[in-house]
């Protein structure tokens, strides 16, 4: 009998030990999932009708915005901790221990049985990884079923769960071996909790970092773009700076009220320094504005249209880069989301900038420059512009626009 118990504790051990681990890998696929990665697990996207990603990207697989991966972690975690220290303790406290563990995996088998209707009849797939977790708390169940001294399923089920009634009955008068006892488990429960937090926040970060790096080094393979440029200097065409002739082409869509974008151009004026002459910097508009980008359906920078406009009525007047470096430097856009208020901000600029305000009324009025804005938009839809700022290098597209990444093309082309 001693024998017995001992090899059933130790293969409840090592099952909770690899539903950790699972549980594990299961919150590595919703994170990935959740950023937009494809899982390196071999389990996962086995086919359509096996495939983890389409489990963690379901509703179903959190609880109260928690993944259900760090659930598993925090109740396998701790049930192997249990065993672990009951486990030289004596025959009589494994046996209480896993009589005890009986109903909490009846529990568990049944929320198996429903995670798995769910995944099969409601996802339309299975977690081959969640599978294997099924498996567990079903094997787990069986194993303390048939060693517990009670015959059916009830009278078993009721003494497992008068367990946990004399374990608090216990404590009405304690002692300290039992309260040390007690908060030795609260402690453990609390660190294991605290791990698999922990753990969805590593695997998160360590996701971040490889994503980093994978952007970083996408620029040289990307495939190159046809970005129609018109660099013929009239007031129908693209404005740039720099040399027309030099080698590195660098254009930017953006949005004027996108405070990424404004960040970009300013950020932009200092990278770009070292590199005078070895570049020329195309300006396009993307404006994220309904008014007069056919793919916004709901309003949202209400100013964006009216200031690319402006700015391209300004350059009618060959200011157009002081109206853009107005613009982009204007704090308006970050103190109030009024359109009126931002337009006359805008407006305050002309008699800054020396421009004939009639000829720039004239031009806003006719609509010639808006026609011309809207063919920047219809430029950007066929590179596929999903989002602001937007930036190619070479006419190939930079992911990750950050300071290091610019400097590191520029210096690979310099």
């Amino acid at each position: 009998m001693k024998k017995k118990t001992l090899l059933l504790s130790v293969f409840i051990l090592a099952l909770l030990s690899v539903a950790v681990w699972i549980s594990y890998q299961t919150l590595e696929v919703h994170v990935s999932a959740e950023q937009g990665f494809n899982s390196q697990n071999a389990l996962c996207g086995v086919s359509e009708k096996l495939d983890c990603k389409k489990v963690a990207k379901s509703e179903w697989s959190s609880i109260f915005g928690i993944p259900l991966g760090s659930y598993g972690i925090a109740f396998y975690g701790f049930l192997a901790f249990l065993f672990l220290q009951v486990f030289f303790q004596g025959i009589s406290k494994l046996n209480i221990l896993i009589k005890a563990t009986h109903v909490l995996f009846f529990f568990s088998s049944l929320f198996s049985i429903w995670l798995f209707i769910v995944s099969k009849f409601f996802i339309g797939t299975l977690c081959p990884l969640c599978l294997i977790l099924y498996v567990i708390n079903i094997a787990i169940y069986l194993v303390t079923f048939f060693t517990t001294e009670e015959k059916g399923v009830w009278k078993k089920l009721k003494a497992s769960i008068s367990i946990y009634t004399q374990f608090i009955s216990t404590y009405k008068k304690p002692n300290v071996s039992k309260v040390m006892e007690a908060l030795l488990a609260i402690c453990a429960f609390a660190l294991i909790c605290v791990w698999a937090t922990f753990s969805q926040n590593l695997i998160r970060r360590d996701l971040g970092q490889k994503q980093f790096l994978s952007e970083m080094n996408a620029w040289p393979i990307a495939s190159k773009l046809p970005i129609e440029l018109d660099l013929s200097g009239s007031v129908w065409g693209d404005y740039y700076k720099g040399d027309p002739e030099a080698l590195i082409e660098i254009v930017e869509f953006a949005d004027f009220e996108c405070p990424f974008c404004r960040k970009l151009s300013i950020d932009l004026e200092s990278i770009l320094k070292p590199y005078t002459g070895k570049y020329y910097f195309v300006y396009k508009n993307y404006p994220i504005d309904q008014s007069c980008n056919k793919n916004i359906k709901r309003a949202a920078h209400e100013s964006a249209c009216y200031a690319s406009i402006y700015t391209r009525c300004a350059g009618e007047q060959g200011k157009f880069w002081q109206a853009y470096n107005y613009i982009i430097n204007l704090n308006t856009f970050s103190e109030t989301s009024d359109p009126e208020l931002i337009k006359d901000s805008i407006l305050h600029s002309v008699g800054m900038l020396d421009l004939d305000y009639d000829g720039l009324k004239e031009c806003m009025d006719s609509g010639r420059q808006r026609d011309r804005v809207i063919k920047d938009v219809a430029d950007g839809d066929k590179l596929k512009v999903k989002g602001t700022p937007s930036l190619y290098i070479n006419g190939k597209r930079v992911k990750n626009i950050t300071k290091e990444n610019i400097v590191k093309i520029l210096d690979q082309l310099s």
